[in-house]
């Protein structure tokens, strides 16, 4: 009785408690918003056709000096761009201005298809445990595990198609209880639409601005 009375209570963790992860949470959207606030007023000062023309000549320079070692390096960007996590609108539309359609649609759906699956690769080894703490926090991402593996196509390619964060369609999908071929089968198809409409938007751009000039 005594060793029962002396023995020390088990700390009480309120690390993972829903008070302090709503905190977390607001204090993440705060902090993003002000980064995109901060983002939008940096681009609005800037002289983008400039910096456009700039890059447009630079990559100019290496691509007529070494073609292959430019296009590889450009598909290498892309997919690292996506394993970081950082939106690749802005660079999928820099590549259709710079390198066209055919050359800038080849670089970036063969980036995305690289990057998305190697994001999901991370997810199921050395990354398996930090994504299962990250997304099985929110409800919709249980809610598509009790649902995933009785049509793993069919969800694999609708929420590839939707407007979500590209983390949950990769990182996300990699602790779903989903098969590898659906979602590479849903990457291929899905990606080859979201790809040729950025980069056709680029190219767009570029045949403007020779047009005005």
């Amino acid at each position: 009785v005594a060793a029962d009375v002396l023995k020390p209570e088990p700390a009480v963790d309120d690390t993972d408690s829903p008070a302090l992860r709503n905190s977390v949470d607001w204090r993440n959207r705060a902090l993003a918003a002000l980064l995109l606030v901060g983002l939008v007023v940096a681009f609005a000062r800037l002289d983008v056709r400039a910096i456009l023309a700039a890059v447009d000549a630079t990559v100019l320079t290496y691509q007529e000096a070494a073609p292959v070692l430019t296009a590889v390096g450009s598909i290498l960007l892309v997919a690292v761009w996506i394993m970081v996590l950082i939106p690749s609108t802005v660079l999928e539309l820099t590549l259709g201005y710079v390198f066209g359609l055919r050359l800038g649609f080849a670089c970036v759906y063969l980036g995305k298809v690289a990057g998305c699956l190697g994001s999901f690769l991370l997810g199921r080894t050395v990354l398996r445990a930090r994504c299962q703490r990250w997304f099985e926090r929110h409800e919709l991402f249980l809610a598509i595990d009790s649902v995933v593996a009785a049509a793993p196509y069919r969800i694999c390619v609708l929420l590839r198609a939707s407007y979500i964060p590209i983390a949950f369609k990769n990182y996300g999908f990699s602790v779903l209880s989903v098969p590898t071929r659906p979602f590479v089968v849903a990457l291929l198809g899905v990606e080859i639409f979201n790809s040729f409409l950025l980069v056709f938007i680029g190219s767009a751009g570029e045949r403007t601005f020779l047009r005005a000039d």
